[in-house]
């Protein structure tokens, strides 16, 4: 089920508009551009700065993409039945079983997050779940790129740190309390 989608967009990256009036009363209009990050799934959605990526990677340094396309790789299928559960409003059972089918994906299983389907939060608040999913998944993968981050920052400056040499620290402490360090005297 997850495939379908990303092969439909990459099959068709433009499709014709007969209703322009341009020549020959056609003309192509992009539906999707692939974010530049290498293996990144995600369509380009935000611009900055002349560069198009995709949300998760915007802001984001380049040297931290490939953990963030680790991530979107991982969370790609469960996203993309969140987009389908979206589209799904009119009917209540695909929307439910679609439900049932993110909370059966290992990554959702892992992260211990079951969330309710559209009969049952029909029943409990009068309304179904909507963009809900979208939103839970969107701010997993945030909280995951940013942890990611974190620890990635965390082990690359315990690898530049070293330890100073004893002169070192004899000079830095003696700097600190306004000692003079002078070279010792050569015996006589």
């Amino acid at each position: 089920m997850a495939g379908f989608l990303s092969k439909a967009i990459s099959e068709q990256k433009a499709r014709t508009r007969p209703d322009a009036d341009e020549g020959n009363g056609s003309y192509m209009v992009p539906t999707s551009m692939a974010c530049p990050a290498a293996g990144c799934p995600f369509p380009c959605d935000t611009g900055r700065n002349g560069r198009f990526l995709c949300s998760f990677h915007t802001g984001v340094q380049s040297q931290y993409w490939p953990l963030v396309t680790e991530i979107l790789q991982r969370y790609w299928a469960v996203w993309q039945m969140a987009i389908i559960h979206y589209q799904c409003f009119n009917d209540l059972e695909a929307a439910t079983e679609v439900i049932h089918q993110i909370n059966a994906d290992p990554v959702m299983r892992a992260a211990g997050i079951e969330m309710l389907s559209e009969a049952e939060m029909k029943a409990m608040y009068g309304r179904g779940s909507g963009h809900f999913p979208l939103d839970i998944i969107s701010t997993m993968i945030h909280r995951e790129i940013e942890v990611g981050i974190a620890k990635k920052r965390e082990r690359d400056a315990g690898k530049k740190q070293t330890r100073p040499s004893a002169a070192e620290r004899v000079r830095s402490l003696c700097q600190r309390i306004g000692h003079r360090a002078a070279p010792m005297a050569e015996p006589v």
